[in-house]
Parts: C-alpha cells; sequence; structure tokens
C-alpha cells in the first residue's frame, strides 16, 4: 500500500507542477500578447501619424498654390480695372478742363 500512496503523491505532485507550469505559461503568453498588441498598436499610429502628415502637407501645398492663383488672378483684375479708370480719366480729363478752366480764370482774375 505505500508504494501506492507514494505513486498516487506523485501524481498529485506532477499535477500540481504541471498545474504551476501552466498557469506561468499563461502568464508569459499574455505577456507576449500584451507586448505584441502595443506594438501593433504603436506601429499602426505611427503610420497613421505619417500618412496624415502627408495628407495635411499635401493640402497645405495646395492650398497654398490656389491661394498664390487667387491673389494672382485678383492682382490682375485690379490692374486691369486701374488702367480701364485710368484710361477713362484720361479721355475726360481734356474736355473737363476746357468746361472748368474759364470758372477758374473768372475766379482766379475776378473777370
Amino acid at each position: 500500500m505505500d508504494a501506492n500512496a507514494t505513486l498516487q503523491q506523485q501524481i498529485s505532485m506532477l499535477s500540481s507542477d504541471m498545474h504551476t507550469l501552466l498557469s506561468a505559461l499563461r502568464e508569459r503568453v499574455d505577456q507576449v500578447e500584451k507586448g505584441l498588441e502595443q506594438k501593433i498598436i504603436n506601429k499602426v499610429i505611427q503610420v497613421l501619424d505619417k500618412r496624415i502628415n502627408s495628407e495635411l502637407n499635401r493640402l497645405h501645398k495646395d492650398i497654398d498654390t490656389k491661394m498664390d492663383t487667387m491673389k494672382k488672378n485678383i492682382r490682375e483684375e485690379i490692374k486691369s480695372d486701374l488702367d480701364l479708370v485710368h484710361s477713362k480719366i484720361d479721355l475726360w480729363l481734356p474736355p473737363i478742363t476746357l468746361i472748368i478752366q474759364p470758372e477758374i480764370r473768372l475766379i482766379v482774375t475776378g473777370i
């Protein structure tokens, strides 16, 4: 009977040791999974961050280009409008001067 008790104790100790090893293995697998999850999350964050920054830079350049084009067009329109106003002033200035000149002479000379 002593051999059966010893065998039973050994099987019980083996079972306990296996349970301890299994628990340690589960903890290690959990740690590896958490580490792997964190690495994957960090990599995804890096890729997304790079992509977002790349897109933002592209959009910024596009906006700058469009703004420069708009500024150029507005300046050209303003210059064109000013040239038109100047040409109209130049067209009307001589006749107005002829009309106003006698009145100015009257005011200056009193005649």
